[in-house]
């Protein structure tokens, strides 16, 4: 900590959260989530549990075909989701993370001394009843302490519990040995089923993590988990013939996430990041007596998505052949560059004059997964032992970005919080536009996620400043507001009740207006730390300590009105068209929240898009062909459509 003019700045990670007495600053903040019934650890199994056909070996989940939230049909889960953002250097994309958050992004407790059963994970029923201890049963998986997210403490934990055969729930691990308190890697459990009791048509195993209860405080990330029979110990079992995408590619548009449409030009382009992994065996030797090398090769494509005037074009650009051949070493992770330019992007390719444009950007990897030997081949995958596991899931990965009418750093999810703790003090957010362009900035788009209390209601004050020598500078508009917060990484857009006229560097924020700690979300997959300033009392100082980029969006246009924070939708007047379709529909109208069911009351998930203020893209192409339910809440309505999906 330092002090600036008698104040004291302490900069909270989610690492070494202060719960004293702090007078802090521009800080970390971990982000709580609604209150949830506690998991008995000897509970017997449900009626729906015992309802369900057993699944049969071998079990695996790298999380990387589930979105949001673990797959149900090999899980049932309360409050874990699946994410690109909390795991460093996972295994493959996709970690499940436990938190303090139940599934509608609410704390399950709003007392912030409450400790106890949080997040948890139970495998669907395994049918281990035609085995016996012999067979050598392991299951196995990857832990990560904290990851992106905030430390647990000593006295909080995560275990893995087997039900048997009398429906009691059996602590197997940690088991008395210390968990690894490592933020920075995955660390792989490997654990014999060896009680005769386990084997049964209705075996499962759960995660349960314990913590506080007031937030997403304490965090866990599970990755990569396998059950089968016949293994072992030795690198053979503990490693996979499997070569994965570990991070996705995040640079399209260097530091951007999104642009406005009428800012963009091709000059926003910039290569192109992400990070492979190989889990195969380190033991393993080639013909030359060394460790055995996997070849790879990469593609990438881009789908350009235009929305104009309702109507809709695809532009297709991709790299059209490998863009590298290299090599991969067991249990190596490699960082990639890829150069924008191989996919062959030209001036004018994207419409500047669209209402939106969506760049669908998809990265392929080929590294002879699930390929197996024969007579001109030498693969890896052994299909006694793996079928019907497809290891390509982690092959293929997609990123969108948009071209709209707003500035994004941010990827849309928030791992933490970042922000201020006292009436006067100001938070500063810096933006360049191209020398060419000058426009009208109109309202913030802003996420204020549950820090331990509700930030709904707080007022603050939104500002824009110009830029003073890379600081900023005189301040051009605040206006007072009060907090709305929709949910989990839901941003509101809050009008700044007149248009701001703008060139160049500019800053957008706010002006704290209580005591009391309050943050925007923080993205930590992107850094752009070195654009936030704060002002404590009259000096402007550039953060240098919180890493991430914060939730803020300036939103550029014509100003409609004077409305600020979550208008109340009229839901009568939605049309959702074309229906039935082939897995795409324009959502026309507003609304405040929406989720998706199939025809029993199973929610599913989808994508959702913003076209314009009132046309939104609907996307559920990978769900198969049928019928949902789409129900559509206002602040005092709910109202359900039933829309058709064709088969493809």
């Amino acid at each position: 900590m330092f002090k600036i003019s008698g104040k004291v700045i302490c900069l909270i990670s989610l690492v070494t959260l202060c719960y004293q007495a702090v007078h802090a600053q521009i800080s970390y903040f971990p982000l709580p989530e609604v209150s949830k019934p506690a998991v008995n650890k000897k509970s017997h199994s449900t009626a729906r549990q015992q309802e369900d056909t057993p699944l049969n070996l071998p079990f695996w989940d790298d999380f990387s075909f589930s979105d949001n939230t673990p797959s149900d049909s090999l899980w049932y889960t309360n409050g874990v989701f699946v994410n690109n953002g909390m795991g460093v250097n996972p295994p493959s994309i996709g970690v499940a993370t436990f938190d303090g958050l139940s599934g509608s992004g609410a704390p399950y407790s709003t007392n912030t001394n409450s400790f106890g059963i949080t997040d948890t994970l139970a495998s669907k029923p395994i049918d281990l009843s035609g085995l016996t201890v012999s067979d050598n049963v392991y299951l196995s998986f990857y832990y990560q302490y904290a990851g992106y997210g905030e430390a647990p403490e000593e006295n909080d934990d995560i275990s893995l519990l087997f039900k048997d055969v009398n429906g009691i729930w059996n602590t197997i691990w940690p088991a008395g040995e210390e968990l690894t308190r490592d933020s920075l890697s995955f660390h792989q459990v490997v654990l014999k089923v060896d009680d005769e009791d386990y084997f049964y048509d209705q075996f499962q195993f759960q995660f349960i993590a314990n913590g506080r209860q007031s937030g997403i405080f304490d965090i866990w990330n599970i990755d990569y988990v396998y059950m089968n029979k016949g293994r072992s110990l030795n690198a053979e079992d503990t490693s996979y013939p499997d070569r994965s995408i570990s991070s996705q590619p995040y640079s399209l548009m260097g530091d951007y996430q999104a642009v406005p449409i009428n800012h963009f030009s091709n000059e926003y382009f910039s290569d192109i990041s992400f990070s492979l992994y190989n889990l195969d065996n380190p033991e393993d030797i080639d013909v030359d007596n060394l460790p055995r090398r996997q070849p790879y090769v990469y593609e990438l494509y881009l789908d350009v998505v235009s929305y104009k005037d309702s109507l809709s074009s695809i532009t297709k650009f991709d790299n059209s052949s490998d863009i590298t051949n290299s090599i991969l070493y067991p249990q190596e992770t490699v960082s990639i560059t890829a150069p924008v330019s191989e996919l062959q992007l030209n001036e004018g390719d994207i419409d500047t004059a669209s209402d939106s444009v969506f760049m669908d950007l998809e990265l392929v990897i080929n590294a002879s997964d699930n390929l197996t030997s024969g007579e001109d081949v030498v693969g890896d995958y052994v299909p006694e032992v793996f079928s019907p596991i497809d290891f390509r899931h982690n092959d293929t990965t997609h990123v969108r970005l948009a071209l709209k009418d707003y500035y994004a750093y941010d990827d849309g999810q928030a791992e933490a919080g970042a922000g201020l703790n006292f009436s006067g003090d100001f938070l500063a957010y810096k933006f360049t536009m191209p020398e060419s362009v000058s426009d009208s900035i109109t309202h913030i788009d802003m996420y204020f996620p549950y820090l331990g209390t509700s930030p709904i209601g707080r007022n603050i004050f939104l500002c824009v400043w110009d830029d003073n020598n890379g600081k900023p500078g005189t301040l051009r508009v605040k206006t007072s507001q009060s907090i709305s917060n929709t949910g989990r990484n839901k941003f509101t857009r809050y009008s700044l009740g007149t248009k701001i006229n703008i060139s160049g560097t500019f800053y957008v924020g706010y002006l704290q207006n209580s005591n009391g700690k309050l943050g925007v979300g923080l993205d930590r997959n992107t850094d752009t730390g070195d654009k936030i300033y704060y002002n404590l009392d009259g000096t402007w100082l550039q953060n240098s300590l919180v890493s991430g980029s914060l939730m803020i969006r300036p939103v550029f246009g014509e100003f409609k009105g004077t409305t600020t924070g979550i208008e109340k939708p009229d839901i009568k007047n939605i049309k959702v068209y074309p229906n039935p379709s082939n897995g795409e529909y324009i959502l026309e109208g507003n609304y405040q929240d929406i989720n998706l069911t199939d025809i029993r009351g199973v929610r599913k998930d989808f994508l959702i898009e913003d076209i314009s203020n009132e046309k939104h893209l609907l996307n559920i192409n990978q769900l198969p062909a049928g019928i949902y339910i789409l129900q559509i809440h206002s602040q005092n309505n709910t109202r359900s459509i039933k829309i058709f999906k064709q088969a493809q």
